[in-house]
């Protein structure tokens, strides 16, 4: 899970990049799409991390004939 939440990050933050040098370099504005558009990577990047998040936790089963909080007792007192 973590290698795929690095991936799409990086993958957001090359495309705006590349989108953005691509406009700037099209309608003449230096620095102003690359700036943009690198900004709003931050939003998408966290987005994307939440989405994965909610669907590795939504994968995650408690053991079978125990109640999901029950299990959590179990770890925690496997724990101390």
């Amino acid at each position: 899970m973590l290698g795929q939440v690095g991936l799409l990050t990086m993958g957001v933050i090359i495309v705006a990049l590349v989108g953005g040098l691509w406009l700037d370099r099209l309608l003449s504005t230096k620095p102003l799409f690359t700036v943009l558009l690198m900004l709003a990577s931050f939003p998408v990047s966290y987005y994307i991390i939440y989405r994965i998040a909610l669907n590795a936790v939504g994968k995650i089963k408690p053991a079978a004939g125990q109640p999901p909080h029950a299990k959590e007792e179990m770890q925690s007192d496997d724990n101390s």
